[in-house]
């Protein structure tokens, strides 16, 4: 199974508008290029698709991983609109990779940049790990370790020990 995660798009409604770094969706193409040729089983996007949470942005983004030749999925992240997302492609929590699954854990926190899964999520979490034996990936856009960067830890998963 060979998955390819792309995150942190922030797409705008203009495609040729222009970020703080760089143009978004052609760097996106360019990314999306490059993933195409590890030719992926399953492309996953983990949040943060748009900028500006506007319908337009997510149907540049549906329009580019739907040119790959795999399945894709997406979750929000904390810049999206989970509604204006779901119009354009399906937002899934469980996904069967067959000998795998993936998880997609809803991180986000209203109004907030850090990330926070909170005690009914994890509970439902953990009836989910309890009920399928296969090995599972555990996908949020929160980071849920610290990974040594002061502002990325800064923003991560507030509640990561009660994850693990």
């Amino acid at each position: 199974m060979r998955l390819v995660q792309v995150t942190d798009c922030h797409l705008l409604a203009d495609p040729e508008a222009r970020s703080r770094k760089g143009f978004p969706l052609r760097q996106l193409h360019a990314v999306l290029e490059f993933a195409r040729s590890l030719r992926p089983d399953v492309l996953l996007a983990s949040g943060d698709v748009s900028q500006d949470e506007t319908a337009a942005s997510y149907r540049h983004a549906a329009t580019a991983f739907g040119a790959l030749d795999c399945p894709w999925f997406w979750f929000p992240g904390n810049h999206d609109h989970p509604r204006s997302m779901a119009e354009q492609h399906e937002i899934h929590d469980d996904v069967d990779l067959g000998e795998w699954r993936l998880l997609m854990l809803d991180s986000r926190v209203g109004g907030q940049a850090h990330g926070e899964l909170g005690q009914a999520q994890l509970q439902k979490l953990a009836l989910k790990l309890e009920e399928d034996e296969r090995p599972t990936l555990l996908a949020m856009h929160h980071p849920p370790l610290e990974i040594g960067s002061e502002w990325m830890d800064a923003i991560g998963l507030v509640d990561r020990e009660a994850l693990w």
